[in-house]
């Protein structure tokens, strides 16, 4: 099915107000890819179709969903889903989109960028100190010298006390605990 007749194909029935059909033949349309890759830039180009001439950003992230699944290394599909889980706050989303991308084996330089928008969320939207550590540690690891990671560590060594300086201030309060009246 060429450009020009799955156009014409989709004006005729979302004038008929038929867009499970159109779904339908979207579908197909994937599932008949020859290969994996195909698969993932049919699901990355109807996905972005959902989302620009039909408006269904819903529906467009279930079809991204499906192109990152297929193909982890699509950059596109990732910021696009980003962008909408942005929109509906749904940080979570960003999180394990990102994580299971990057673990079915995103290429190198596109886990970066996954990485640094989970690493992001976490530490400054959702305040999940140990698990933003932890993601920011494992971009430390593919690019040691991104912003996000001398900025977490600046943040760190200012707000986050030490194991050292925990072990510290617990044996302080056990102290004064055993030194109040009772």
């Amino acid at each position: 099915l060429n450009e020009a007749a799955l156009n014409m194909l989709e004006d005729m029935l979302e004038g008929q107000e038929r867009r499970e059909q159109i779904r339908a033949i979207h579908d197909d349309l994937i599932l008949s890819a020859p290969d994996r890759d195909e698969k993932g830039d049919r699901a990355l180009n109807i996905g972005s179709r959902w989302a620009v001439r039909f408006e269904d950003r819903e529906t467009a992230s279930r079809y991204l969903e499906l192109a990152l699944e297929t193909n982890p290394g699509l950059e596109s599909a990732f910021n696009m889903l980003s962008n909408y889980y942005r929109s509906v706050e749904n940080w979570a989303g960003i999180v394990s989109t990102a994580k299971t991308a990057v673990a079915n084996g995103a290429p190198e330089d596109v886990s970066v960028t996954m990485l640094s928008e989970a690493g992001s969320v976490l530490w400054q939207v959702t305040e999940e100190i140990d698990e933003a550590s932890r993601v920011i540690a494992l971009l430390e690891s593919r690019c040691s010298d991104h912003p996000l990671v001398t900025q977490f560590r600046e943040w760190s060594e200012a707000n986050v006390p030490s194991a050292e300086d925990q072990g510290t201030a617990d044996v302080e309060l056990s102290a004064d605990m055993e030194t109040e009246p009772r």
